[in-house]
């Protein structure tokens, strides 16, 4: 049993919702990894376990599912990316990590498998642009799980 903020393992895979406008792009995109509003509260962008969550149960619990593709990338991969491999050695590797909903959320089926990505959403100091050459990096890394 995981518990709240511990690591998922490397070889596990972690679906999320993309965006559903895509302008005829049928491969995953940068933008699919954007934070939500969501994400900047929590400072976490939200995945969710394989394991515990399917592919219809991620787009169940997402407000406007329509038209959104659902991506998959393994938490190696995402493990093995991050700011500090574009020059930020300051920054720390980005992680996997238990994140349950919110005690009103949990009730639904697949809820039990959410989880975030920590390390992701862009500090003060990364430049823009090299923050999206992480997210088109995470997206190149991805593959989809379920298209619309």
């Amino acid at each position: 049993m995981l518990r709240v903020g511990e690591r998922l393992p490397s070889e596990r895979h972690v679906p999320r919702a993309g965006i559903a406008n895509r302008d005829g792009q049928e491969e995953p995109v940068g933008l699919d990894f954007h934070r939500s509003d969501e994400d900047k509260k929590t400072g976490r962008v939200t995945v969710w376990d394989r394991e515990r969550t399917d592919v219809d149960q991620v787009l169940s619990m997402v407000r406007h599912p329509e038209g959104r593709p659902v991506l998959e990338i393994k938490v190696s991969e995402i493990e093995s990316r991050g700011y500090n491999r574009l020059g930020y050695e300051d920054l720390a590797d980005m992680t996997v990590v238990r994140d349950p909903l919110p005690a009103e959320q949990r009730n639904k089926p697949g809820a039990n498998g959410h989880c975030g990505i920590e390390g992701l959403i862009r500090p003060s100091g990364v430049k823009r642009t090299d923050y999206w050459e992480l997210l088109d990096d995470l997206a190149t890394a991805s593959t989809i799980a379920c298209w619309p």
